[in-house]
């Protein structure tokens, strides 16, 4: 409970630090490619994910601006596992809400700009599923958010409250910027039962555009 109310506070404190600055707001959406990061991995697959938001930048100077924002993100996994002759896919969807805060570095040739960023992030939990298919079978429950993990039906509890770090390079033109991302979670999201060792570990596609300059 008090991470939960840790993570509300920082983020109305990461919205009244948007809204206390006048510089950039910027709308991103984008496809992503969604694991977890869990020596060993064997069996593991990336499945297809989107996310989408509001990034807002604060110019420090000339070559430096600071970004913050909301954005909803699908993530999660797929694995497939051999039973005998047979194969089991089991797939695992998270949506969160995070909240990143980056270090940015602008190189600008022309009017073409080449961003460069790095930074922390912190996501709660909203909702998720897992989805086990087996022999034509196809079997689908709700996640359940907890704090320790280990429920023995099948469906294990996950933290809700996420961290990490992120990075990106993007390219931008005027309005419009292309980039790539990577986002890799530090926080072990099933740490006992039938998880150990599960992090949040994403590459994505993003576009975006300035509403607001």
């Amino acid at each position: 409970m008090k991470r939960i109310t840790f993570l509300i506070v920082f983020c109305f404190l990461g919205i009244a630090i948007i809204k206390a600055q006048e510089n950039q707001l910027q709308i991103i959406a984008g496809l992503k490619l969604n694991n977890i990061y869990k020596p060993p991995s064997e069996g593991n697959r990336f499945l297809m994910g989107y996310s989408i938001g509001l990034s807002y930048n604060k110019y420090l100077n000339k070559q430096m601006f600071l970004s913050s924002g909301l954005f909803l993100d699908e993530k999660g996994s797929g694995t497939e596992i051999d039973i005998y002759t047979e194969t089991m896919d089991f797939k695992v969807r998270l949506f969160y809400l995070d909240l990143p805060i980056k270090y940015n570095y602008l190189i600008t040739i022309g009017n073409q700009k080449l961003l460069i960023g790095l930074g922390p992030y912190i996501g709660c939990g909203l909702w998720g599923k897992i989805s086990t298919e087996f022999m034509g079978q196809i079997d689908t429950y709700n996640i359940k958010w907890g704090n320790n993990g280990g429920d023995y039906d099948g469906t294990p509890n996950y933290k809700r409250l996420d961290f990490g770090f992120a990075g990106s390079v993007s390219y931008q033109v005027k309005r419009i910027s292309l980039g790539l991302n990577y986002q890799i979670g530090v926080v072990d999201m099933v740490p006992e039962g039938l998880g150990g060792g599960e992090r949040n570990n994403t590459f994505g596609f993003c576009l975006g555009y300035l509403i607001l300059e």
